[in-house]
C-alpha cells in the first residue's frame, strides 16, 4: 500500500485462515488515512506453489473531511474489499 507521502509503500502480510473451500477471500482495513489524499494499494497472494504476480496498482481517494460525521473521523478507518 503506498502511503500518503509519494513513493512511501508498506508491506502488510495477511496470515491465511485455514478454510475447506477451493477459494477464499480477505480484507484488510485500511487506517489512519487523510482526508482528500490519494492512495495505491497492490495485491499479491502466495498459495502452496508460490507467490503469484503483484496486480494492477488499484488507485483510490478519501472524501474531504467536511464529507464526514465527527465521529466518523476519529476513527479515520475505512473498509476496502480487494
Amino acid at each position: 500500500m503506498m502511503g500518503s507521502q509519494r513513493g512511501e509503500w508498506r508491506d502488510v502480510i495477511l496470515p491465511a485462515i485455514p478454510s475447506g473451500q477451493y477459494t477464499q477471500h480477505m480484507s484488510y482495513l485500511i487506517k489512519d488515512l487523510e482526508p482528500s489524499a490519494q492512495y495505491e494499494a497492490r495485491v499479491q497472494a502466495k498459495n502452496r506453489f508460490g507467490w503469484n504476480q503483484l496486480s494492477e496498482n488499484f488507485r483510490f481517494s478519501t472524501r474531504s473531511a467536511g464529507q464526514f460525521s465527527s465521529s466518523f473521523i476519529n476513527n479515520k478507518s475505512i473498509l476496502y474489499r480487494l
